[in-house]
């Protein structure tokens, strides 16, 4: 456990502020094109620490961005939050792209530049 919570060192944020759940972890989505097997995302063990420290120190990014332009992975924990007074679901990805759907519909595209590996690619 502490290597997880080792793998996101430098952020800064306070993550008690967001109510977390994890409701999958090491997933492989297949929603993009790459080499990624599903033995591989298996190690992409995210708790409900390393989430929350991820969500809060991100910053938000662009659809076109999140879509288009930033590094990608198949590999992804998701689960539920409420956060700043809205709940939804959360997705996180090996690169540190994070999808907040709220409970209105509503999309956030973040990314955390800080989570670092080996939890994390680079």
């Amino acid at each position: 456990m502490t290597l997880l919570l080792s793998s996101c060192a430098g952020l800064q944020a306070h993550p008690q502020a967001i109510q977390l759940m994890v409701s999958k972890t090491g997933v492989l989505t297949q929603l993009i094109s790459t080499d990624e097997t599903a033995e591989e995302c298996s190690t992409f063990t995210v708790d409900a620490a390393v989430a929350k420290a991820a969500i809060a120190e991100s910053t938000l990014v662009s659809e076109r961005a999140y879509a288009h332009d930033l590094d990608a992975s198949n590999c992804s924990a998701n689960g539920t939050l409420s956060w700043h007074g809205k709940t939804g679901t959360w997705t996180l990805d090996r690169t540190g792209r994070i999808l907040l759907v709220w409970a209105d519909g509503k999309a956030e595209y973040r990314l955390c530049k800080n989570c670092q590996a080996p939890l994390f690619a680079q």
